[in-house]
């Protein structure tokens, strides 16, 4: 059982450490000054930042964000110690009934881990695009899977 807390103001420099942790370990980068679009999770309505809490313990974090009218994944991430254990596959969903309606995710098509994984967790049907070499999976929750 899984639980999206929303991120307190008290707790971005946490998130900024998780996020850089996540950056670095999945890309290889690290901002200089930090992610780029923080302060926005905490200003813009049109995103959302959760903690991902498996069992009352900090599991990862998810990014959301209002992207041409439809939700998208911005980042996601699940420590690594507590994957393959259905904790991401719970946290995508539940952050997907939050917001009944159109959604993307984008993932590098070279990453198969990121492909099968999306893949499996988007409600059918979903279209698939690649856009500026990343796939894009659009699809629509409907407010009865929420």
């Amino acid at each position: 059982m899984i639980e999206l807390a929303p991120v307190a103001l008290t707790d971005k420099a946490l998130l900024s450490r998780w996020i850089q942790t996540y950056l670095r370990d999945t890309f290889g980068e690290v901002h200089a000054g930090g992610y780029p679009y923080l302060d926005q999770y905490f200003t813009d309505p049109d995103r959302e930042a959760h903690f991902i809490v498996a069992a009352g313990e900090l599991a990862g974090f998810v990014l959301a964000r209002v992207d041409s009218g439809a939700w998208t994944i911005a980042e996601f991430s699940i420590a690594p110690h507590l994957r393959r254990q259905g904790l991401a596959r719970a946290a995508a969903l539940a952050q997907f009934t939050r917001h009944p309606g159109p959604w993307t995710v984008e993932f590098n098509p070279d990453d198969a881990v990121a492909a099968s994984f999306w893949h499996s967790v988007i409600p059918a049907p979903a279209s698939t695009v690649e856009v500026g070499g990343r796939v894009r999976l659009s699809f629509t929750v409907s407010a009865a899977q929420s």
